[in-house]
């Protein structure tokens, strides 16, 4: 495709101008290297996830509304001494 765009006169880029041979080069390095960190940043994904879901376990406590309240003055109170 990139010989492509150079030979072919018709196709013009977003200046308006003829594709150049640089202009193939830095589309291929400039995939190869964003192929190169979605590879590197894969092994991190597991931490992400993994940090997720402690995240959601941790709001999910904090969220919580206890059985017994702890206002709740019509119940009888045991003293520590009794137990």
């Amino acid at each position: 495709m990139g010989s492509k765009l150079v030979t072919d006169p018709d196709v013009k880029n977003t200046n308006g101008e003829r594709y150049q041979g640089g202009d193939v080069i830095s589309c291929l390095f400039g995939v190869v290297f964003g192929i190169m960190s979605i590879n590197q940043a894969a092994p991190n994904m597991k931490t992400i996830v993994e940090g997720k879901a402690s995240g959601k376990q941790a709001y999910e406590t904090i969220d919580r509304v206890p059985t017994i309240a702890i206002d709740d003055k019509s119940k009888k109170i045991v003293k520590s001494e009794n137990v």
